[in-house]
């Protein structure tokens, strides 16, 4: 576990990613709340991704994920370790490229990196009472071949929400904790709005403790309401109601980026649908071994783990048809649609069951995913277009991101990126080592598995 966890962590935090308007909205509020404010004035030129309310730039972001990295940044400050922009006075996008690349690193490693490790430790802990031995597997399969993996190298609310929607999954199916499961779910959607889709559905989960749960994820909101509360003077005001669509000369010449529908969601339209899954960016296409989860959620269901297998699909299709349904349905400069990755943890619930009943298209899968997404994240994930021929052209090149031996003058070639891939070889080799994939799918099957309702007595397989 100590070298699993180790792997993770180089491969995870040795990566510098570049800057883009999603990572500085973020950072500029997490930097104004260190000076006392809300508003983001004196930053708004390092980003786009603003909101102007009468007279004041705001990030046009859930505040969760500056307010929860502001201890970590307030202790990087006090130690003189938070670099300056040199160019902060200047327009944007001048004062964003100028943004020195490790500032976003370091608050990335308490904001993203953590909760990334953190996140895959639950996922081994539930897999490991659904389908014993396979935790360790699927951690890996999961944070190496999917979205979590470029996510957990730059500083977005994604992998944060999603550690936190799936802890409240994990207390409510391994220790029955309804309150602190809620608490856990409501501080989620402070990070990521529409992670109140998993909160809702948490919530019929936990039908026979629906009123504890309820009552700490009241709790775990408040920091949304307090913050609206001190910036528009409004609990219920969202920065996402006032953002820019066109900064033009003022910073603020057109207004409305999410005004369509309800906040920027409209109808579901099944070309979006398809094109998150199959295009080039595409889900199943970036992580093929999510299909292997897919039909494994269906042999949970037949072990009788009924409500879990129900949880994961209806996060995945909720998630799907809100998503479908957005004026920007991949959120701009990604490597994937990144407004899923709050789904894949619960995907992979279904993983250990795959590998233990499909073990070599499992893996072939698994293999295929984790090459895929390690090539990308390497080779700077933050595309704006389906051209991820681009990440081969890169590797070809050696012309990789920046790491942190980048920052010591060692370049952005094959010596910069090795940390990162060392960090995935350890990852591969402690999970493979941890479990004999052919030994356990001869074992497993004739495991009886029990499945834990999180407010009462285990159930009997169907």
């Amino acid at each position: 576990m100590a070298v699993f966890v180790a792997g993770g962590a180089l491969a995870y935090g040795s990566l510098v990613q570049p800057a883009g308007c999603n990572q500085t909205a973020h950072y500029a509020l997490v930097q104004s709340l260190a000076h006392g404010t809300p508003r983001i004035d004196r930053y708004h030129q390092e980003t786009c991704d603003t909101a102007y309310v009468s007279r004041h730039y705001f990030a046009a972001k859930a505040p969760g994920l500056a307010l929860a990295t502001l201890p970590w940044f307030e202790a990087l400050r006090l130690v003189g370790l938070v670099p300056r922009n040199p160019l902060l006075a200047a327009r944007y996008p001048t004062a964003m490229v100028a943004l020195p690349r490790r500032a976003l690193w370091q608050v990335g490693l308490f904001g993203a990196v953590l909760p990334a490790l953190v996140l895959l430790l639950l996922l081994r802990a539930v897999i490991d009472r659904i389908t014993p031995g396979m935790g360790l597997p699927v951690a890996c399969l999961a944070g190496l071949g999917t979205l979590i993996l470029p996510f957990a190298t730059v500083f977005f609310a994604h992998v944060l929400a999603a550690c936190l929607a799936f802890a409240a999954f994990a207390l409510l199916f391994l220790r029955q904790r309804a309150l602190a499961a809620g608490l856990l779910a409501g501080f989620a959607v402070c990070v990521d709005f529409p992670v109140a889709i998993v909160a809702v559905v948490l919530a019929v989960y936990a039908w026979r403790r629906v009123a504890p749960f309820l009552a700490g994820a009241a709790v775990g909101a408040l920091p949304l309401l307090a913050f609206n509360s001190w910036a528009f003077d409004n609990p219920l005001h969202l920065s996402y109601a006032n953002a820019v669509l066109h900064g033009g000369k003022s910073g603020h010449a057109v207004l409305g980026a999410n005004s369509k529908g309800f906040f920027g969601v409209g109808v579901p339209s099944v070309h979006a649908g398809v094109e998150l899954l199959f295009s080039p960016r595409g889900l199943l296409v970036l992580s093929p071994v999510l299909i292997a989860a897919f039909a494994g959620l269906w042999r949970l269901h037949r072990r009788g783990f009924h409500s879990e297998a129900y949880v994961a699909i209806a996060i995945f299709g909720a998630f799907l048809v809100y998503n479908a349904g957005y004026y920007l349905p991949f959120g701009g400069y990604v490597p994937g649609p990144r407004f899923l990755i709050a789904t894949i943890p619960f995907l992979a619930l279904g993983l250990g069951a795959a590998l233990a009943d499909w073990p070599v298209p499992t893996i072939v899968l698994g293999v295929l995913s984790v090459a895929v997404m390690t090539v990308a994240t390497a080779a700077q994930p933050l595309i704006g277009n389906d051209d991820t021929y681009g990440w081969i052209v890169r590797w070809e090149h050696g012309d990789f991101v920046w790491s942190v031996l980048s920052l010591a003058g060692e370049g952005h070639g094959w010596l910069a990126i090795s940390p990162f891939l060392a960090g995935v070889t350890l990852v591969v080799l402690s999970a493979a080592a941890a479990q004999p994939p052919t030994a356990r799918a001869r074992s497993s099957p004739r495991r009886r598995c029990r499945s834990v309702s999180p407010a009462g007595p285990p159930a009997h397989p169907g």
